[in-house]
């Protein structure tokens, strides 16, 4: 079912959750080491998705495994990364 919908379901699972976990995302990719996030798939699409909120903030985010982009890693990445 399509939770736009039901828009008080919709900001509660998705939309509100997936701005709270922003912060989160930000201190895991500060390490040195890459994130590995997992997350379920109606986290990631849409206007509310976490990629297109991470894409309006200018991060680079890879689409999948194996994606290689900015980096080389495929996340969102900032931090420095070692030769």
């Amino acid at each position: 079912t399509d939770l736009r919908g039901e828009p008080v379901l919709y900001d509660r699972l998705l939309r509100a959750r997936n701005r709270q976990w922003l912060p989160a995302l930000d201190a895991a990719a500060s390490r040195q080491s890459p994130p590995f996030v997992i997350v379920g798939a109606a986290h990631l699409v849409g206007p509310d998705g976490l990629i297109a909120l991470l894409q309006q903030r200018g991060e680079i985010v890879g689409g999948g495994i194996g994606e290689r982009r900015g980096c080389g890693h495929p996340h969102a990445c900032r931090h420095q990364h070692r030769p």
